[in-house]
């Protein structure tokens, strides 16, 4: 959705959701599979609010850390395979928590960011103040041209980016930045909000879709999308969950509220559990896609569940996107960072979303185009 002043939503995101009174069919999110209605997920929360209250009104340094808040960092190291993590206020400061422990740890001397990376990852750079170049959009040839450009003689170099872009579905090269990367010994950071839950042989994101395991990638997420929860998430040894426990951003906000870390931890256990879910969420992506293609559309044949495309003018963008509305179908026409001007149609498959489902979204567009 686009107009948030007219379109409300008025039930949890999934396949059908309420908006402003009416029931849509829905791809206009990122709630892959569904859990932020999840009967489990809600009475984890509502049993928490009963036995604890709402939240313990403090930060991590000020005795804000429940025995809720650090099994969602186990059942979260668990997860990802990871020596450890640390369980954030919000996905958007997980990238800043990262960074700064990063920084401090002198692991990096200067910045280079993709220049479609998600705004919060830009905030995180500025958060460290030291200089930081941009690179064009999944660029290594441009990523190497910058590096040799700015790298001083013993400055390490850190590359910002997302892992799974969330305006158009594409993913980072991360063993290319890699390899580009190793001569300076440089680093990676990876906003994986979009990645983490769904990608890879084991849903761990990005760096599983790859099969990468190296000591020169950080990341984190976010538990509010594939893990139907809330808050930030950020993954890695020992030493280095001890420097982002240390830092401004746990020590200065406070500990998720006690009921949706409640519902996070269930949401982990739940993803845990049942790993269908996500070669659902991949069939059905590749469905839409396909049906897609049929129509005209340039899609690829992967199982990104986030689709975009555009028409030939942003005005025609707009009708398609208030036409499926008037069939009460909800896709996005954005403006999301990284999109072209003038915006695109967005939509997003859900691991519950029925053939029935898909086929009538697929023959309705092709009535309207």
């Amino acid at each position: 959705m686009s107009d948030t002043t007219h379109y409300i939503m008025e039930s949890a995101p999934g396949s059908e959701t309420t908006i402003t009174g009416q029931s849509y069919l829905y791809f206009g999110g990122t709630g892959y599979y569904e859990l932020q209605s999840h009967p489990e997920l809600i009475n984890a929360g509502i049993e928490a609010w009963k036995i604890s209250g709402t939240s313990t009104a403090a930060s991590r340094r000020g005795m804000g850390t429940a025995a809720i808040h650090l099994k969602v960092e186990q059942l979260a190291a668990k997860y990802f395979a990871a020596e450890d993590a640390s369980y954030i206020a919000s996905g958007y400061l997980s990238n800043m928590a990262g960074l700064q422990a990063l920084y401090e740890a002198r692991s990096f001397d200067v910045i280079f960011i993709d220049q479609h990376a998600h705004f919060c990852i830009f905030d995180a750079a500025r958060s460290i103040g030291v200089e930081n170049f941009p690179f064009s959009h999944l660029s290594p040839d441009d990523l190497l041209r910058q590096l040799k450009a700015h790298v001083k003689p013993g400055q390490r170099p850190v590359v910002l980016t997302d892992g799974l872009f969330p305006g158009h579905g594409s993913i980072a090269p991360l063993p290319r930045y890699l390899e580009i990367l190793e001569p300076w010994n440089g680093i990676i950071w990876v906003d994986d909000a979009h990645g983490a839950g769904i990608l890879g042989p084991h849903g761990r994101g990005t760096e599983d879709h790859f099969s990468l395991n190296s000591d020169r990638i950080y990341s984190g997420t976010t538990m509010s999308k594939a893990f139907g929860g809330f808050g930030g998430m950020v993954k890695g040894s020992k030493t280095f969950m001890a420097n982002v426990r240390s830092g401004n951003v746990m020590n200065g906000a406070s500990q998720p509220p006690l009921p949706i870390a409640a519902t996070t931890a269930r949401g982990i256990e739940l993803v845990t559990a049942n790993p269908q879910w996500r070669e659902a969420l991949w069939r059905n992506a590749r469905l839409l896609k396909a049906g897609l293609r049929k129509l005209g559309f340039d899609t690829d044949q992967s199982e990104i569940p986030i689709i975009t495309f555009s028409l030939e003018n942003p005005h025609r963008n707009r009708q398609v996107f208030k036409q499926l509305l008037q069939r009460k179908i909800a896709i996005q026409n954005t403006n999301y960072p990284g999109i072209a001007a003038g915006g695109t149609l967005r939509m997003v498959a859900f691991s519950t979303h029925t053939d029935e489902q898909i086929n009538y979204f697929l023959e309705e567009l092709r009535s309207i185009i």
